[in-house]
């Protein structure tokens, strides 16, 4: 078994809570005030992708570090953050769009009035 790169616990930790804050705490009041009222589209789309690649590279690095022998609880702690991130974001996604979509329609019925 390979030296662990990281303390297992506070790998977890320290990824569970800048996740936590960056992708709830952030991303949430930003997606509920901003996409109903179609504002910051391009900011948002650019922080929700941002958060979906992340969770990708996160997936892929706790990969890698499966295949050269990894503690459990290093591999595991990267892959598991990556993989609920990319469901939750990837999920996210067509909610998205449909909110942005959504308000530009409103948007045009309000100007045809």
């Amino acid at each position: 078994m390979n030296e662990p790169w990281f303390d297992p616990n506070m790998l977890g930790a320290v990824l569970g809570s800048i996740f936590g804050i960056v992708g709830g705490g952030i991303y949430g009041p930003l997606i509920g005030s901003c996409a109903p009222q179609g504002k910051c589209k391009w900011f948002v789309f650019c922080y929700h992708f941002t958060l979906l690649a992340a969770s990708i590279g996160l997936v892929g690095v706790g990969g890698y570090a499966w295949l050269v022998g990894q503690p459990f609880g290093v591999w595991f702690t990267l892959a598991g953050i990556g993989i609920l991130g990319v469901v939750i974001f990837g999920a996210l996604t067509p909610v998205l769009f449909k909110r942005y979509r959504d308000a530009e329609s409103v948007g045009q019925q309000t100007q045809e009035l």
